[in-house]
Formats: structure tokens, sequence, C-alpha cells
């Protein structure tokens, strides 16, 4: 039976087999990456963007067009990485031409679809070509040409799907950058994996038989063991509702709450409205968090997360809990700054030098737009500057900032952490917002970074051969170096960097993985090769690089 048009169920049904179609293959999108480094995240970021789609639609009721607007919502919360961002505007634009309508024909889909490329496009200042955008706009542009009076919603889908298949093998001749690893893009695949889900649903076909649905969630445990420690605690959340008969909800202080939760945890964040609570605390106790909360109220909703499981779990770093610092009911302060980082030792670095809240995140562990609003939630700011520090964060922080009502949001484009804290150095809070982000930016980008971890395959790039193990250092798009260890390839990659001449301060960040011995002798080769540069050193406890170098 060939469908003529979707509802509002049918919808969901193919939002569902989508997301299961991508979760089945997310392993394969992830590993299509550009450089040989351990840092793909594609699929998963597109994963979570639609499982965000999916709770926003289940979350409505009623004709098509009200639950496209909260599909979309969803997805805009949910977006994580330049893929999912992109993602998720597609089906913004999507529930735009959707606006009013109970269901939709051939002819609106085929304007929805349209109108889902026109959003995506408007997402990216610069767009470029090769990628999921292209690929979007090629098979949509082919399933409006081959629509005529006679086609169902089956037929566009199929026309759409051969068009993108057909335009997917293109992108490495548009984008040099796939070609030169041998390889096309991953957002593009990631796609679809989603549009195939799509027809699949409207086959009949369920998420269960598509198989995936729920691959994200089968092994969150799996690194957590009867052998582990927990080291990180647990992320609580919860949302009380004051009980008159437990306390006088006019006095209740909520001092007097963060006070005792800072003796058993940290990273505590209380928000009071009305007779309402809404607490966040990192702690190995939430028994006792629990506890003294029911002394004045009963819980609406009850969150509780182990942080050590999303700290391991590469498809759940979308969920690691931000780091943030006590909120309470205080005066609203003119600016503050928002940064992302992973390790223990950057995100307290960056805090002694003036970010306001960091949120855990980076390479892998992308955050989404809907954590940047709420870090601006925890801050009662005029102006909020946002330090993404991740190329693949920059649209999620951009999109949030967008969509944020109760301050003006500033996005510096920073795309490492590197470049973050010098950017950071420079704050300013006296200054105008405008003369805020120009000496921000303008220290960003006197800032270049090189980056050493481990390749994930063998290869040539950049006349560079390296063998899967082997320690490599890349600067953007470009590979510097290869050898087997760690810091012969960061010494090396300073070696070979173009214009380190001009270079006079050097900052080596140290990863997790970096030991006393590494450390002293990356510093003396340094010192050895370039005795002109300045050389400073932080330890930053990062997980994907063990040295992540900046040159200034």
């Amino acid at each position: 039976m060939q469908n003529s048009y979707i509802d509002s169920e049918s919808f969901i049904s193919m939002l569902r087999c989508g997301a299961a179609n991508l979760s089945a293959n997310v392993k394969e999108v992830n590993e299509l990456n550009v450089f040989p480094v351990p840092d793909g995240d594609t699929g998963t970021n597109m994963e979570f963007t639609i499982k965000g789609a999916i709770r926003g639609a289940e979350s409505a009721e009623g004709k098509l067009s009200e639950v496209a607007t909260s599909m979309a919502k969803g997805a805009l919360m949910g977006a994580r990485g330049n893929s999912g961002v992109i993602l998720s505007q597609f089906l913004k634009g999507i529930a735009v031409g959707f606006q009013g309508a109970e269901n939709a024909d051939v002819t609106r889909v085929i304007n929805a679809m349209t109108s889902g490329v026109d959003y995506a496009y408007r997402s990216v200042l610069k767009p470029t070509e090769g990628t999921i955008l292209t690929v979007m706009r090629e098979a949509t542009a082919y399933a409006v040409k081959m629509a005529d009076k006679n086609s169902t919603l089956e037929s566009v889908l199929d026309d759409f799907l051969k068009e993108a298949r057909a335009s997917l093998k293109r992108t490495p001749d548009l984008l040099p950058v796939l070609k030169k690893a041998g390889v096309v893009d991953s957002g593009a695949v990631g796609l679809i994996y989603i549009m195939e889900g799509f027809r699949q649903a409207l086959s009949g076909k369920t998420p269960e038989e598509i198989g995936g649905a729920e691959t994200t969630n089968i092994s969150k445990a799996g690194s957590f063991g009867p052998d582990s420690v927990l080291e990180y605690g647990y992320c609580t959340e919860f949302i009380l509702q004051l009980m008159n008969y437990k306390t006088d909800i006019k006095s209740f202080s909520l001092k007097t709450m963060t006070d005792y939760l800072e003796t058993i945890g940290d990273s505590i964040v209380a928000i009071k409205d009305e007779d309402i609570v809404k607490v966040h605390v990192h702690t190995k106790t939430p028994e006792l968090a629990v506890e003294y909360a029911r002394r004045y109220g009963e819980f609406v909703t009850f969150k509780m997360e182990n942080m050590s499981v999303q700290h391991s779990e590469t498809s759940f770093a979308g969920n690691a809990c931000e780091e943030e610092a006590a909120v309470t009911e205080e005066e609203k302060v003119r600016c503050a700054v928002v940064a992302v980082a992973t390790g223990e030792g950057m995100i307290e670095t960056l805090k002694e030098i003036g970010a306001d809240r960091v949120i855990y995140g980076g390479q892998t562990m992308n955050p989404s737009s809907e954590d940047f609003i709420n870090a601006f939630d925890t801050l009662n700011a005029e102006y909020i500057f946002v330090l993404p520090n991740n190329s693949n964060v920059y649209l999620a922080a951009k999109q949030a900032a967008e969509m944020y009502p109760k301050a003006k949001a500033f996005v510096i484009n920073t795309s490492s952490v590197a470049e973050g804290y010098v950017a950071l150095t420079m704050f300013d809070p006296a200054g105008t917002p405008e003369e805020i982000v120009s000496a921000m930016e303008e220290a960003a980008e006197n800032v270049s970074t090189l980056s050493v971890t481990h390749a994930v395959r063998d290869g040539c790039m950049d006349d560079v051969s390296f063998r899967e193990g082997d320690f490599i250092c890349v600067n953007g798009k470009r590979m510097l170096s290869s050898a087997k260890s760690k810091v012969a390839a960061a010494v090396e990659g300073v070696a070979n960097f173009e214009g380190i001449e001009d270079k006079e301060v050097v900052t080596v960040i140290y990863g997790k993985d970096v030991s006393d011995e590494d450390k002293k002798a990356v510093i003396s080769e340094l010192n050895a090769r370039f005795p002109s540069l300045e050389i400073y050193e932080l330890d930053g406890g990062q997980e994907v690089y063990s040295f992540i170098i900046s040159l200034e």
C-alpha cells in the first residue's frame, strides 16, 4: 500500500525508525573520520539530536503541525556537534513547512524538505560544499524534480535516497580533505541512514525490526564493573515541591540548603522559584541529599547518574554533567563567561582565570545546545561570553546563544582549549560587549594549536606516514609528525610547524596519560631544540590528546 500523506502518528514512526537505523550504524558513521585520531563522534552527535527530536514529538499531542513544532524544539535543544546542529535545523525547516497542517500530502512534504534545506544552509555562516549540506540539497532538489501527480511519499523518499547516495560519492571531489583521507562525509552518511529509516517506516517497519533503536543504552554501564572505583560520584538533580506541612515556604532559606549540600558534595546549583526548588549537586552520597531535601517537600522529578560511566563511555559523553559552581539568589551581574573543557586540571585553570561556568565537554564529548542554555540559566548575567573551545562545538553554542532570551550571549570562535585559555586572559568585564569580544577574538587568532594523540588507522597525509598506534601531531587540518613516542611526536610537530620561528611563547597542556617522565622529557627537548622560546606548562588532564600545545 502506497502512502499519499503522513499524519502526526506516522511522522513519529518515521522519526523513531530514522533514529533506529542511525543507531544501528552509528559506529560506522563515527569511524568515517577525516583524521586518523580517536575523536570520531558525528554519528553519536546526530543520534543524540534525533532522539531529542523524538522526545519533543512524543511530548506533543494533536495535529501534525503541533507535533512537528515540538519535535523541532527537541532537536534544537538536543543538537550536538556541527552535523547535529545542521540536522536540527533541517528538522526545524520541515516543521515550518508543516505549519498549520493536520497532515501532509506529497506536495507539502516536498515543500517542507525544501524548507529544511534552506534552514540548514542558514545555520552555517560559510557553508562548505562536499558535506551533509550538499547531499541534503542535491537529494531534495532531485526529489522535487522527479515529483509528479503520480508521486507517493515512498517514491519521493526513493528519489531522495537515490540522489543522496550518488551525491555522497561525489563529496570527496568537492572537499579535498575528504579525498586526501580516503573517506566520504560522515554527516551525509548519517543523514542517509536517517532517511532510510523514514522510508522503512513508510513500508510498515518498526524500530525493533530495523534494529539499533536502543544502541546507545544497552551497554551504558559497560565500563563500570565489579572492580571499578566510584571516582566521580553521582550527578544528582531534582525539582522539589516545598510542602506547607513540612516547612514555612515563605521563610524557607535556599542558603541553608546549599550550605548543607556543600558538606556532602560540590558543583551545586540551587534555584528557588516561589514554592519550587531546583537542585543540582555532584556527590558520592546522594542518599543524604535525598533525605535532607525531603525535610522540606516532595520530589516532582529526580535524576541520578553515575559520572564515572559518563566520563568513560563515548556514547554517553554528551550527557556528561556540567561543572558548575553554586548559584543562589544573587544580584544580576553585568558579564559572565561560560567555557567548555575536559580534564580536571584544565577546568580548574579556566575557573581560576575567570570562567564562571565550565561545561564538561569537547572532543568526543560535544555539549548540546541545551547544555549551554542550562549553563546560561545558572548565571544571573546581562551579557554572557561563550568559549566553545572546539570547532565542532561552535554551532551548538551559537544556536543556544540565539535561542536564549534572558541575556545577550556572544560566542567567541575558539577552536581549541588553548585558544580559549589565551582568550580568557584578555577578558575585561569593564569594557563594552563589543570591546570584550574583539579583544578575546584577537587573542585567540594569535594562537596556533598543535594536538598529539595516537593514530587509529594506517595512512599517509601531508607526506607523513603513520601506522595504527603511532603518536601523531596535527595542526588544524594538517598532519605535522608521526613517532613511536608521544614526546617525539610533540617535539617534531613543533619543529615542523610552519612559522615556528615567529613564535615566542609555548604552553604545553598535559593530558591524562602523560607521566612525570614524559613531562620532563618534552620540556627538556623543547628547550634544547628551541632555546629562544618561552615555555610554560599546564596539567590539563584531558582524555583524548596527550599534549595540547599552544604557540603564540
